[in-house]
């Protein structure tokens, strides 16, 4: 009796192998249909036939099974967007189910092709839904989309952009540096903006040389892109790093020609690096397109009343000095600096009248 139990349970067993391996069969060759023709019916044959076919625990684990179910799903996962058939699980969640269960090295190497298919499908299936879930404003999410398809692409560099921008939207500075240095250094055609977004990143985290260093990379790509290269002048005039300012200026004085702050920035560049008549010379630039500026009077005013102050036979000198701080004190009569200067600038011509109405302007100034 317990030898008749016995061999029919391994009947029982061996029929349910065997229908097995018919619905794997049915759901392969519908499988392969559709793949040819592209007709939904047969994919949706296909799933039939992979469901009746992983039913038990034996099913799940075995490893041809797995493959073509994912092989399926991962398939359904794009090609069924609207998800008009009826699932227990969204196939992309099947999909990444059964992908995960293909463990068996020596049988992934021999299904390597079919393996990169799936994985390509759903990579594209997280790709829709990040996109998806960005459109909707779900960023966090659609942030775990992007990384999910990105980790099955290989490197899509596309989604290592969309991961850079999100990154740092979502505050992971470290993160969108590295996704965005990932999308620079790919060899694709980069928008500027990625170079100035990455060199702002830079400067939150006071690495101001991988900075500068960026904004290099974007203005040698962009030349004429005024945000690179005004973003660089700032940094240098703030970091007054004067060398490397005067090597740029130019090109930013040459794209907004009228820009006085440029000008300024140029003048006050070479005159800290000792170059008193370049400096002069965008000084006297910012009076041609505004005659009466205050600060290209004072700036000219202090340049000529230094000049003789070192050489006191330079009279042009003294007398360049008083017309221009003359001019500057006539626009901003309240100006301590300009009254501190002509204070010394009388003290040097001996104009005794001049030097007490300026000294007493100056006292009202002060105590007011």
């Amino acid at each position: 009796m317990k030898k008749i139990t016995q061999i029919l349970i391994l009947v029982v067993c061996c029929n349910s192998f065997a229908n097995g391996q018919i619905l794997l069969r049915d759901a392969m060759n519908s499988f392969a249909l559709y793949f040819k023709s592209k007709d939904f019916a047969q994919l949706e044959k296909a799933k039939k036939s992979i469901d009746d076919a992983y039913k038990t625990a034996r099913d799940s684990n075995y490893y041809r099974a797995n493959l073509l179910r994912c092989m399926i799903y991962s398939t359904l996962a794009n090609a069924d967007k609207d998800r008009k058939l009826k699932y227990v699980k969204d196939p992309l969640n099947e999909g990444m189910f059964s992908l995960a269960r293909l463990t068996i090295p020596k049988y992934n190497q021999q299904h390597i092709y079919q393996i990169n298919y799936c994985k390509k499908q759903l990579a594209n299936a997280w790709l829709t839904k990040a996109n998806t879930d960005l459109a909707d404003n779900r960023y966090s999410q659609a942030y775990d989309d992007y990384l999910w398809s990105d980790s099955l692409s290989g490197g899509n560099i596309n989604v290592k952009s969309n991961l850079a921008v999100l990154s740092e939207r979502l505050g992971y500075t470290s993160k969108a540096i590295y996704y965005y240095n990932a999308y620079i250094n790919s060899g694709k055609d980069v928008p500027a903006d990625y170079y100035l977004a990455l060199a702002n990143l830079y400067e939150q985290q006071s690495d101001l040389n991988n900075c500068v260093k960026i904004l290099k990379r974007g203005a040698e790509k962009y030349p004429k892109n005024k945000d690179l290269l005004f973003k660089q002048v700032n940094l240098f005039s703030a970091g007054k790093d004067y060398n490397a300012l005067v090597l740029i200026i130019d090109d930013a004085i040459n794209l907004e020609p009228d820009n006085i702050d440029l000008y300024y920035m140029a003048g006050y560049a070479y005159e800290m690096l000792g170059k008193s008549s370049l400096a002069e010379t965008y000084y006297k630039k910012i009076l041609t397109i505004e005659p009466y500026n205050y600060e290209a009077h004072y700036a000219l005013g202090l340049l000529n009343l230094e000049a003789y102050l070192k050489n006191n036979s330079r009279k042009e000198a003294l007398e360049n000095a008083a017309n221009y701080l003359t001019e500057a004190s006539e626009i901003n009569p309240n100006s301590v600096n300009v009254l501190k200067s002509l204070v010394i600038l009388y003290k040097n011509t001996g104009d005794a009248d001049k030097l007490r109405q300026i000294e007493s302007k100056l006292n009202q100034v002060i105590l007011n």
